[in-house]
């Protein structure tokens, strides 16, 4: 008897609150080998491999074995956080469990890719009993620009000083000349 099990994933900020996070997408593989080559291409790829990794466990049956269709081998997190990959093979008669790897491909908007592997140890049954993953995402770093717009208008407002009293200084200057002559 071949044996099917199933994985949720709960996506949330890593803070106190644990806000759900939607729109992290992942994928799963079978070995250490393969999700640590996935995590390089995504690390070199800025946290965002939209197109995915090659060496991926593609699902085509649900977590009782049945067949669906298309096949997926990538995994978006909803509104409320969560995401569940069913149909992971487990093995026949006498397996029990069955280690995958899970992967953050693409983060959610404004979080930073953790570029970690989560081990995730699967057993036979229904998604109702699927085993759970808990996955923090940090916030992007707020981005500090510099203050050229106050250096700028403070050099424009001295310049404009000098001009103005160059050019008061002239005008004084040239009816000086016109009195005298």
């Amino acid at each position: 008897m071949t044996k099917w099990g199933g994985l949720k994933i709960n996506k949330h900020a890593d803070n106190t609150d644990k806000n759900p996070l939607s729109g992290a997408v992942f994928q799963v593989f079978d070995t250490q080998a393969k999700a640590d080559a996935c995590v390089t291409l995504v690390s070199d790829a800025s946290g965002s491999l939209p197109a995915g990794c090659a060496d991926a466990v593609s699902v085509s049956r649900d977590a009782a074995g049945d067949p669906i269709n298309p096949a997926q081998d990538k995994f978006t997190t909803a509104a409320d956080g969560t995401v569940t990959i069913p149909g992971l093979y487990i093995g026949k008669d006498t397996a029990t469990s069955k280690t995958y790897y899970v992967v953050e491909i693409v983060p959610p908007a404004g979080y930073v890719n953790a570029n970690a592997v989560y081990d995730v140890v699967v057993t036979p049954g229904t998604i109702a009993n699927a085993v759970t993953e808990d996955v923090p995402n940090a916030q992007v770093p707020p981005t500090t620009l510099p203050m050229t717009g106050a250096q700028v208008s403070a050099f424009l407002a001295i310049a404009a000083v000098l001009l103005g009293g160059g050019a008061i200084a002239l005008v004084v200057s040239g009816r000086r000349k016109a009195v005298r002559n």
